[in-house]
């Protein structure tokens, strides 16, 4: 999601979380906050997909940002799903190291389709995702 907001900073042209959250409409459930903002950058609290809306609605990036947002999303998805599963307690790290197998397995994904697609490709789909 830190990828993601980086994004929409450039779009609004915001250089942090503060400018972001003065350039964001008010939302009616609570106040997007520079606060808030960082800990769906950190993935430690999911964005709202109301809030993700609302985001786009502002955007002239519209359709390229609302792609970028399922990947988000998904990815985001992933890494909360494997944290439930490996420990009651997170330890120190854990987020960092679930990040890291999830890209790493993206990577080999990638490169298997890439073979599959064209051997002789240049770009690769994990450019595209990161």
């Amino acid at each position: 999601m830190a990828n993601w907001l980086c994004e929409v900073m450039k779009g609004f042209g915001s250089k942090d979380y503060y400018e972001l959250a003065n350039h964001l409409p008010l939302n009616d459930a609570a106040p997007i906050t520079q606060a808030r903002i960082r800990k769906w950058a950190a993935g430690a609290d999911l964005m709202p997909l109301e809030i993700s809306k609302l985001i786009l609605s502002c955007q002239t990036q519209n359709k390229l940002l609302s792609r970028q947002l399922v990947v988000a999303r998904s990815f985001a998805f992933v890494e909360d799903f494997l944290m439930a599963a490996t420990s009651v307690e997170p330890v120190p790290d854990s987020k960092r190291k679930v990040r890291e197998i999830v890209f790493k397995r993206v990577q080999n994904l990638a490169q298997k389709v890439q073979l599959r697609i064209n051997p002789n490709l240049v770009v690769s789909p994990i450019k595209i995702l990161s």
